[in-house]
Protein backbone atom coordinates (compact mmCIF):
# COMPACT_ATOMS: atom_id res chain seq x y z
CA UNK A 1 0.00 0.00 0.00
CA UNK A 2 1.04 3.73 -0.23
CA UNK A 3 2.35 4.73 3.35
CA UNK A 4 1.55 7.87 2.96
CA UNK A 5 -2.08 7.31 3.49
CA UNK A 6 -4.71 7.93 4.66
CA UNK A 7 -5.35 12.18 4.49
CA UNK A 8 -8.08 14.16 5.28
CA UNK A 9 -7.59 18.21 5.03
CA UNK A 10 -10.23 20.68 5.58
CA UNK A 11 -10.32 24.70 5.24
CA UNK A 12 -12.60 27.32 5.71
CA UNK A 13 -11.73 31.01 5.14
CA UNK A 14 -13.46 34.54 6.18
CA UNK A 15 -12.57 37.41 3.54
CA UNK A 16 -13.59 40.91 3.29
CA UNK A 17 -12.25 43.90 1.34
CA UNK A 18 -13.41 47.77 0.76
CA UNK A 19 -12.07 50.30 -1.10
CA UNK A 20 -12.79 53.92 -2.35
CA UNK A 21 -11.47 56.52 -4.60
CA UNK A 22 -11.89 60.21 -5.37
CA UNK A 23 -10.98 62.42 -8.16
CA UNK A 24 -10.49 65.94 -6.72
CA UNK A 25 -10.16 69.02 -8.37
CA UNK A 26 -9.16 69.52 -12.42
CA UNK A 27 -9.44 65.57 -11.99
CA UNK A 28 -5.70 64.98 -12.86
CA UNK A 29 -5.26 62.47 -9.71
CA UNK A 30 -7.53 59.47 -8.53
CA UNK A 31 -6.68 58.85 -5.15
CA UNK A 32 -7.53 55.39 -3.78
CA UNK A 33 -7.13 54.37 -0.24
CA UNK A 34 -8.64 50.52 0.41
CA UNK A 35 -8.04 47.43 3.22
CA UNK A 36 -9.03 44.03 3.23
CA UNK A 37 -9.30 41.18 6.07
CA UNK A 38 -8.74 37.55 5.90
CA UNK A 39 -9.10 34.65 8.26
CA UNK A 40 -8.39 31.39 7.48
CA UNK A 41 -8.57 28.02 9.30
CA UNK A 42 -7.27 24.64 7.96
CA UNK A 43 -7.61 21.14 10.03
CA UNK A 44 -5.20 18.40 8.49
CA UNK A 45 -4.69 14.92 9.26
CA UNK A 46 -1.86 13.77 7.68
CA UNK A 47 -1.63 10.04 8.84
CA UNK A 48 1.18 8.25 7.45
CA UNK A 49 3.07 5.45 7.65
CA UNK A 50 0.96 4.18 10.48
CA UNK A 51 1.78 0.11 9.36
CA UNK A 52 5.00 0.70 9.14
CA UNK A 53 7.60 0.31 6.56
CA UNK A 54 10.17 -2.21 6.45
CA UNK A 55 13.38 -1.13 4.28
CA UNK A 56 15.48 -3.70 2.50
CA UNK A 57 19.16 -3.16 1.57
CA UNK A 58 19.44 -5.41 -1.68
CA UNK A 59 17.18 -7.69 -3.94
CA UNK A 60 18.93 -10.83 -2.37
CA UNK A 61 18.54 -9.46 1.42
CA UNK A 62 14.29 -8.78 0.23
CA UNK A 63 14.22 -12.51 -1.37
CA UNK A 64 16.25 -13.54 2.28
CA UNK A 65 13.82 -11.63 3.87
CA UNK A 66 16.54 -9.20 6.03
CA UNK A 67 15.46 -6.12 6.11
CA UNK A 68 18.15 -3.40 7.29
CA UNK A 69 15.53 -1.00 9.23
CA UNK A 70 11.56 -0.50 10.27
CA UNK A 71 10.15 2.95 10.28
CA UNK A 72 6.59 3.67 11.99
CA UNK A 73 4.15 6.33 12.65
CA UNK A 74 3.25 5.54 16.66
CA UNK A 75 1.00 8.95 17.03
CA UNK A 76 -0.74 11.27 14.23
CA UNK A 77 -1.95 14.16 15.80
CA UNK A 78 -4.40 16.96 14.03
CA UNK A 79 -2.36 20.13 12.04
CA UNK A 80 -4.66 23.26 12.63
CA UNK A 81 -3.65 26.45 12.02
CA UNK A 82 -5.63 29.78 12.14
CA UNK A 83 -4.46 32.69 10.51
CA UNK A 84 -5.54 36.31 10.07
CA UNK A 85 -4.14 38.94 7.50
CA UNK A 86 -4.28 42.18 7.16
CA UNK A 87 -3.68 45.13 4.97
CA UNK A 88 -4.51 48.75 4.46
CA UNK A 89 -3.15 50.08 0.84
CA UNK A 90 -3.14 53.98 -0.63
CA UNK A 91 -2.49 54.44 -3.89
CA UNK A 92 -3.24 57.55 -6.94
CA UNK A 93 -3.12 57.65 -10.30
CA UNK A 94 -1.69 60.66 -11.62
CA UNK A 95 -2.37 61.74 -15.17
CA UNK A 96 0.69 63.99 -15.38
CA UNK A 97 0.08 64.82 -19.19
CA UNK A 98 -1.79 63.59 -22.12
CA UNK A 99 0.18 60.32 -22.94
CA UNK A 100 2.02 60.01 -19.58
CA UNK A 101 0.47 58.58 -16.47
CA UNK A 102 2.23 57.40 -13.39
CA UNK A 103 0.31 54.98 -10.42
CA UNK A 104 2.28 54.84 -7.20
CA UNK A 105 0.85 53.82 -3.86
CA UNK A 106 2.09 51.68 -0.70
CA UNK A 107 0.63 48.69 1.28
CA UNK A 108 1.01 48.08 5.05
CA UNK A 109 0.29 44.75 5.67
CA UNK A 110 0.37 42.84 8.66
CA UNK A 111 -0.44 39.00 9.64
CA UNK A 112 -0.59 36.35 12.74
CA UNK A 113 -1.87 32.69 14.10
CA UNK A 114 -3.55 32.18 17.24
CA UNK A 115 -3.84 28.81 20.08
CA UNK A 116 -0.18 29.14 19.71
CA UNK A 117 1.62 25.47 20.87
CA UNK A 118 2.31 24.02 23.96
CA UNK A 119 5.88 24.97 25.78
CA UNK A 120 8.26 22.76 25.68
CA UNK A 121 10.73 23.46 28.10
CA UNK A 122 13.39 20.44 27.50
CA UNK A 123 13.64 22.06 23.81
CA UNK A 124 13.73 25.64 25.40
CA UNK A 125 17.09 24.13 27.93
CA UNK A 126 18.65 22.48 24.76
CA UNK A 127 18.22 25.28 22.17
CA UNK A 128 16.88 28.65 23.87
CA UNK A 129 14.11 28.14 21.47
CA UNK A 130 10.77 27.91 22.47
CA UNK A 131 8.37 26.20 21.16
CA UNK A 132 4.83 28.32 22.10
CA UNK A 133 5.66 31.20 19.36
CA UNK A 134 4.18 31.77 16.27
CA UNK A 135 5.24 33.85 13.49
CA UNK A 136 3.32 37.95 13.76
CA UNK A 137 5.02 40.60 11.34
CA UNK A 138 3.74 43.99 9.80
CA UNK A 139 5.37 45.13 6.71
CA UNK A 140 5.05 48.01 3.73
CA UNK A 141 5.73 47.51 0.67
CA UNK A 142 6.16 50.09 -1.66
CA UNK A 143 4.86 50.33 -5.72
CA UNK A 144 5.13 51.94 -8.93
CA UNK A 145 4.44 51.85 -12.47
CA UNK A 146 3.90 54.09 -15.32
CA UNK A 147 2.07 54.08 -18.87
CA UNK A 148 3.15 56.43 -21.88
CA UNK A 149 0.66 56.31 -25.09
CA UNK A 150 2.15 57.71 -27.94
CA UNK A 151 0.20 58.67 -31.31
CA UNK A 152 -2.52 59.20 -29.33
CA UNK A 153 -5.22 61.81 -31.68
CA UNK A 154 -7.38 64.46 -29.35
CA UNK A 155 -11.47 64.45 -30.81
CA UNK A 156 -12.22 67.06 -32.38
CA UNK A 157 -14.78 68.23 -34.13
CA UNK A 158 -15.90 64.94 -36.82
CA UNK A 159 -13.11 63.44 -36.49
CA UNK A 160 -13.29 60.24 -33.18
CA UNK A 161 -10.78 59.78 -31.14
CA UNK A 162 -7.95 57.91 -32.06
CA UNK A 163 -5.99 55.56 -30.24
CA UNK A 164 -2.30 55.04 -29.28
CA UNK A 165 -0.41 53.98 -31.92
CA UNK A 166 2.11 52.43 -29.23
CA UNK A 167 1.88 52.23 -25.86
CA UNK A 168 4.56 51.52 -23.02
CA UNK A 169 3.91 50.27 -19.89
CA UNK A 170 6.31 49.24 -16.64
CA UNK A 171 6.58 49.50 -13.25
CA UNK A 172 8.27 47.73 -9.97
CA UNK A 173 7.13 46.99 -6.30
CA UNK A 174 7.53 44.47 -3.70
CA UNK A 175 5.09 41.82 -3.28
CA UNK A 176 4.57 39.49 -0.23
CA UNK A 177 3.00 36.08 0.04
CA UNK A 178 1.15 34.87 2.92
CA UNK A 179 3.50 32.44 5.52
CA UNK A 180 2.63 28.89 4.63
CA UNK A 181 -0.06 27.29 6.69
CA UNK A 182 1.93 24.14 6.66
CA UNK A 183 4.38 25.60 8.28
CA UNK A 184 2.80 27.01 11.03
CA UNK A 185 0.67 23.98 11.05
CA UNK A 186 3.52 21.76 11.66
CA UNK A 187 4.97 23.66 14.48
CA UNK A 188 1.49 23.61 16.27
CA UNK A 189 1.69 19.86 16.35
CA UNK A 190 5.56 19.64 16.50
CA UNK A 191 6.13 20.55 20.38
CA UNK A 192 7.95 17.09 21.05
CA UNK A 193 5.24 16.53 24.26
CA UNK A 194 3.01 13.60 24.89
CA UNK A 195 0.83 13.84 23.06
CA UNK A 196 2.76 15.32 19.88
CA UNK A 197 3.44 13.42 16.50
CA UNK A 198 5.76 10.26 17.42
CA UNK A 199 7.36 7.05 15.78
CA UNK A 200 10.49 4.28 15.92
CA UNK A 201 13.16 3.84 13.75
CA UNK A 202 14.79 0.34 14.33
CA UNK A 203 18.18 -0.11 12.24
CA UNK A 204 19.99 -3.22 12.13
CA UNK A 205 19.57 -5.84 14.95
CA UNK A 206 16.78 -3.69 16.56
CA UNK A 207 14.55 -4.19 13.73
CA UNK A 208 11.93 -6.63 13.85
CA UNK A 209 11.35 -9.96 12.25
CA UNK A 210 8.67 -9.00 9.81
CA UNK A 211 6.00 -11.76 9.94
CA UNK A 212 3.63 -10.84 7.31
CA UNK A 213 0.78 -13.80 7.50
CA UNK A 214 0.08 -12.35 11.05
CA UNK A 215 0.31 -8.26 9.62
CA UNK A 216 -2.50 -9.77 7.40
CA UNK A 217 -4.65 -11.61 9.85
CA UNK A 218 -4.44 -8.93 12.60
CA UNK A 219 -2.59 -5.23 11.80
CA UNK A 220 -2.80 -5.09 15.71
CA UNK A 221 0.40 -7.14 15.50
CA UNK A 222 2.60 -4.83 13.70
CA UNK A 223 5.43 -4.19 16.32
CA UNK A 224 5.06 -0.87 18.12
CA UNK A 225 8.70 -1.36 19.34
CA UNK A 226 12.26 -2.05 18.45
CA UNK A 227 13.59 -5.71 18.51
CA UNK A 228 15.17 -6.63 22.05
CA UNK A 229 18.23 -7.82 22.61
CA UNK A 230 21.52 -8.05 24.08
CA UNK A 231 22.88 -6.57 20.15
CA UNK A 232 19.99 -4.06 19.70
CA UNK A 233 20.13 -0.50 20.08
CA UNK A 234 18.21 1.37 23.03
CA UNK A 235 15.27 3.30 22.68
CA UNK A 236 14.56 4.45 19.54
CA UNK A 237 11.08 6.28 20.18
CA UNK A 238 11.17 9.44 18.55
CA UNK A 239 9.13 12.39 19.00
CA UNK A 240 9.02 15.16 16.32
CA UNK A 241 9.81 18.83 17.16
CA UNK A 242 8.73 21.69 14.58
CA UNK A 243 10.47 25.53 15.28
CA UNK A 244 9.96 28.38 13.32
CA UNK A 245 13.12 30.65 13.92
CA UNK A 246 12.50 33.85 15.38
CA UNK A 247 13.31 36.17 12.77
CA UNK A 248 11.01 34.55 10.43
CA UNK A 249 8.72 36.08 7.75
CA UNK A 250 6.61 35.75 4.95
CA UNK A 251 8.18 35.28 1.68
CA UNK A 252 8.29 38.57 -0.08
CA UNK A 253 9.75 39.42 -3.85
CA UNK A 254 10.77 42.68 -5.52
CA UNK A 255 9.32 41.95 -8.91
CA UNK A 256 9.54 44.74 -12.04
CA UNK A 257 7.92 44.67 -16.03
CA UNK A 258 8.13 46.63 -18.77
CA UNK A 259 5.92 45.77 -21.76
CA UNK A 260 5.18 47.34 -25.56
CA UNK A 261 1.60 46.99 -26.98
Amino acid sequence: GNPGLPTRSRSTSLETTDELSWMPGARRHRFKLGGLFLAERSHNLVAANQLGTFTYSSLAAMEADRPSSFRRTLQNTTREAQSMRWSLYAGDVWMVSQPLQLTYGARLEGSGYSHPPAYNPAVDSAFDRRTDRLPREWHVSPRVGFTLALGAGRPTAGRAFEPASLVFRGGIGEFRSPVPANLVALAQSGTGLAGSAAEIFCIGPGVPAPDWGSYLSDPATIPDQCASGPAAPAATRQRTVTLLAPGFEAPRAWRASLGVQ
